[in-house]
């Protein structure tokens, strides 16, 4: 469940500085639910090639032939049986053996259909008006719904909106549709999401943005790290917040400049750190601009 302080961030975004009872195919609902914060043992063969090889035949070899095809030796278990195996007990015309690999089977095969994974993020992208963006999850396992909001409003398929499953389209693009976007698969009282940022504005707007900062999956004690690229940084800075909580430096954690790109690294990640993390551009000591991305901790 999102925290509180998480929640605020959609409630409080705007990225125009301006509200806009227009947007675009959206209905009231405040999301109850935004991002998580989720022997090969030797063979039978091998043990007795040497005793077949055949140009290695000797009165040993014919002994033990005869000795063979008087009785065997089960290798696994080291117990006599007869030459003439007798039929494995049959259950329903099936072996009892194959019916049990086959329960094994079905078993984790349904056990894997059930599993709800999200195996990509939905990607923060730039556009310009009048142009059309398409923003796509790839989840694993059995989904029962799949539910798109803009800014923490459920989107609906309208005449610029096309919603199918795991896709969603924007089309005829303006200013007021920029925000943050959000996805969310569920399956039972299971569920994963991804969030990202879309920014609709013209060549002249400022700050002019390269490449926004993208969700990611990483897991505990690997490096992570947010990225947010400007056509020029001069005059800018920026601040990092963890939901609604500015982010500390640490020896862990960290946000640093390089050339034109505002990163925030994380040497390595642990679960607390899963969250919704949004980048405050300053200018003039005043935010211009917010992106959001989320963490996911495997």
């Amino acid at each position: 469940m999102p925290s509180r302080s998480s929640r605020k961030i959609y409630d409080s975004f705007d990225i125009t500085r301006s509200q806009s009872s227009a947007d675009i195919g959206s209905r009231p609902r405040a999301s109850d639910k935004y991002t998580s914060l989720l022997s090969a043992s030797p063979s039978n063969d091998d043990m007795t090639r040497s005793a077949y090889e055949p140009n290695r035949r000797s009165s040993y070899v014919s002994k033990l032939d005869r000795s063979f095809n008087e009785s065997a030796i089960d290798l696994s278990t080291s117990k006599g049986y007869s030459a003439t195996p007798e039929p494995e007990p049959q259950t329903n015309g099936i072996a009892a053996s194959e019916k049990f690999e086959s329960e094994d089977v079905v078993e984790n095969e349904e056990e894997e259909k059930q599993q709800l994974s999200l195996k990509s993020h939905i990607e923060g992208q730039v556009a310009a008006p009048g142009s059309s963006v398409v923003f796509k999850a790839s989840v694993s396992g059995s989904v029962d719904e799949y539910v798109w909001t803009k800014n923490g409003q459920e989107l609906t398929s309208s005449d610029n909106v096309e919603i199918n499953g795991d896709r969603l389209e924007l089309s005829n693009l303006e200013a007021s549709d920029s925000g943050i976007i959000g996805f969310e698969a569920k399956q039972g009282g299971e569920s994963v999401s991804s969030v990202a940022t879309l920014v609709v504005a013209d060549s002249d707007a400022q700050p002019k943005v390269i490449n926004l900062p993208q969700s990611v999956t990483a897991t505990e004690g690997e490096s992570a790290k947010f990225e947010l690229e400007l056509e020029n940084v001069e005059g800018y800075a920026v601040q990092w917040f963890k939901g609604a909580e500015k982010v500390e430096k640490s020896d862990r954690v960290k946000s640093v400049k390089s050339g034109n790109t505002f990163k925030l690294d994380f040497k390595s990640v642990d679960k607390d750190d899963a969250a919704i993390y949004v980048v405050k551009v300053i200018k003039d000591k005043k935010a211009v601009a917010k992106y959001v991305a989320a963490l996911h901790i495997e």
